[in-house]
């Protein structure tokens, strides 16, 4: 749960350079704009059903999840474009600034952000192709898992296969357009320059042909992952989210060295040795953390509860008899500038620890036997050579890296975890 604001979507984000603009004649012929509204809102309890406004005059209304409104005939002008939801699962984000010029068409997205309804827009001008070929763009709207680099392969591809390069690379706003034969293919969202740490996937997207489409990528719960929605230009919306989670291994053991194992179903997590904290692996969702090995014994697993879809985990492993834990992450976009940081306490005998930063508690957490203790997310301000220290334990705990300053990036996530309650007993890691 964020405990700090989250920033607006800017529209800069979702347009193509110098396709959009204001419009304005003072002739009475001036050729009316279009606009419609996508539903590509994602929410456990009740699905959202959206009304669009502009400037606050009602243009749509009653779009359920997962669908696309027809157009309505507006006059070309610069809108605040709101939305809201009929059910009150999700409250108002900010407005968006609309740019609609004369003659042309649009599709505003509206997705899940948090607790709230954020939207990006989409210009619907590009090219119809030949009935053989497809026209597909891309558009990321997800601040969380930043930029993405787009790979369009064979269906059925599970991987990116070495040497391929993407089509699009560092994509964060809307792509330009590639034509392909029409088809089924596979779609695959990594983080630039790392074909390995993949954001999304879907191995069988129908690209059809005389038809062009805008794959749009959404935010989800966790944050690195990203779900998928296939806007056909002038036509419907299909949803395409994101089957899968991530999980990490946290080694908080005493014996250095000693390696923790997992595996998710069929899917092998990535290894860590103690102290560390493993890479986040890919791995299906609906299935619960299995067959938790330290050293290679078994510890017992630490929830039968099925990951959910789009979420991030840390498994952490601790305690001189091994226990698992497994942790929720928050790995969202921390918004207006700032960095956020959690402290996790797994040192028996430690009782409260205090995470200073800067000379001041950001964090507090106290030891259990039973499960790993994790404070809230704390919004810190990104800086360089930033003092921080732990206090509390049953003596000094100092840094794994023998470290007493931290750099602290703009839009970073960190987490420290205390294994020791004395000596050198924690480490600080970047989450995202």
């Amino acid at each position: 749960m964020r405990s700090f604001p989250r920033i607006g979507l800017s529209a800069a984000l979702v347009v193509f350079a110098g396709m959009l603009g204001a419009c304005s004649s003072s002739s009475n012929n001036v050729a009316p704009t279009s606009v419609r509204l996508v539903n590509a809102t994602t929410a456990a309890a009740t699905s959202p059903v959206l009304d669009l406004s502009l400037s606050g005059t009602p243009a749509v209304t009653g779009i359920t999840v997962g669908s696309a409104s027809g157009y309505t005939s507006q006059n070309p002008s610069t809108y605040a474009a709101s939305v809201t939801d009929e059910t009150g699962t999700l409250s108002s984000g900010t407005p968006l600034t609309v740019n609609l010029g004369t003659g042309e068409s649009y599709t505003i997205v509206a997705y899940t952000l948090g607790t709230t309804v954020a939207m990006g827009y989409l210009t619907d001008n590009l090219g119809i192709p030949s009935s053989g070929q497809s026209t597909v763009g891309f558009a990321n709207f997800s601040t969380d898992a930043g930029p993405l680099d787009i790979y369009v392969l064979a269906q059925n591809t599970a991987s990116v296969p070495a040497g391929v390069q993407p089509v699009f690379g560092g994509v964060t706003g809307q792509s330009l357009p590639v034509t392909e034969p029409a088809g089924n293919y596979t779609i695959i969202a990594t983080k630039p320059n790392s074909p390995t740490d993949i954001r999304f996937i879907n191995e069988s997207v129908s690209l059809a042909g005389g038809q062009a489409e805008v794959m749009a990528f959404t935010p989800t719960s966790g944050g690195g992952l990203v779900n998928g929605m296939l806007i056909v230009q002038g036509g419907g919306a299909t949803t395409m989210a994101m089957n899968y989670a991530r999980v990490r291994i946290a080694a908080e053991l005493p014996t250095v060295g000693t390696q923790v194992a997992a595996t998710v179903g069929t899917t092998a997590v990535a290894t860590s040795n103690a102290p560390y904290v493993g890479p986040y692996t890919l791995v299906p969702a609906g299935v619960a953390v299995g067959n938790v090995t330290s050293g290679g014994a078994q510890v017992t697993s630490p929830s039968t509860t099925p990951l959910t879809a789009g979420d991030d985990y840390t498994l952490v492993v601790y305690g001189s008899t091994p226990t698992a834990s497994l942790l929720q992450d928050d790995n969202q976009y921390p918004g207006n500038g700032a960095a956020s940081i959690r402290l996790v306490n797994v040192a028996a005998g430690s009782g409260t620890v205090s995470l200073y930063v800067n000379s001041a508690v950001v964090s507090l957490a106290t030891y259990s036997a039973t499960a790993a203790a994790a404070s809230a997310y704390a919004g810190i301000t990104p800086s360089s050579s930033v003092p921080i220290s732990l206090g509390g334990g049953s003596g000094t705990i100092s840094f794994l890296s023998g470290a007493t300053t931290a750099t602290f990036v703009s839009g970073s996530v960190y987490s420290v975890f205390v294994y020791n309650a004395t000596g050198t007993g924690a480490i600080l890691t970047g989450d995202r």
